[in-house]
């Protein structure tokens, strides 16, 4: 990578002449409380909540199938179902359709589930999976352990013909 000092000190001065504006104590007190106020309605309507994201992950997925198999079927009908530069056409429009849609879903997922750790609101296994019974693991548990949570074992304590993986950063031998 090339670095160019003289950029980086142009950054660095404007950075410094562009001051971003605080908020006040009262646009805080104000941003807070309806925080406050959405995550009581949240906590009303949780049900509403448990309804919704499955209707959402639902209808992302029909419209996933069909732009995949509906729409082809729409563009192709009639004369144009041998016709390359229809068949081509399909082909583009269902293929973007596809990515948009598992896009949106992968969004859904990101934003729900690793934003807010919450497709799912409540108690039990489907809201969280880390209140299911574990299983046995595949390796004995080290002392390093947490009790009631599975983990993954560090590279030392894999070992395979009383070798260690190269998972390491020691070079082989040592």
């Amino acid at each position: 990578m090339r670095l160019h000092p003289e950029e980086l000190e142009l950054a660095k001065a404007y950075h410094r002449s562009r001051r971003f504006e605080d908020l006040n104590a009262s646009q805080m007190h104000a941003i807070r409380e309806r925080g406050r106020e959405l995550f009581r309605w949240f906590k009303g309507h949780q049900r509403l909540h448990n309804l919704i994201n499955p209707a959402v992950i639902l209808l992302i997925l029909v419209a996933d199938a069909f732009s995949m198999l509906g729409l082809p079927r729409l563009i192709l009908s009639g004369d144009r179902s041998h016709d390359p530069e229809w068949i081509l056409f399909a082909s583009v429009v269902a293929g973007c359709l596809h990515g948009w849609v598992i896009y949106s879903l992968t969004v859904l997922s990101l934003h729900e589930g690793a934003a807010h750790n919450l497709v799912f609101s409540g108690t039990g296994v489907v809201a969280d999976p880390a209140a299911a019974p574990l299983q046995a693991p595949k390796y004995p548990a080290t002392s390093r352990a947490t009790p009631g949570r599975s983990r993954s074992l560090p590279a030392q304590d894999l070992l395979q013909d009383g070798n260690r993986f190269a998972l390491t950063s020691a070079p082989p031998g040592t």
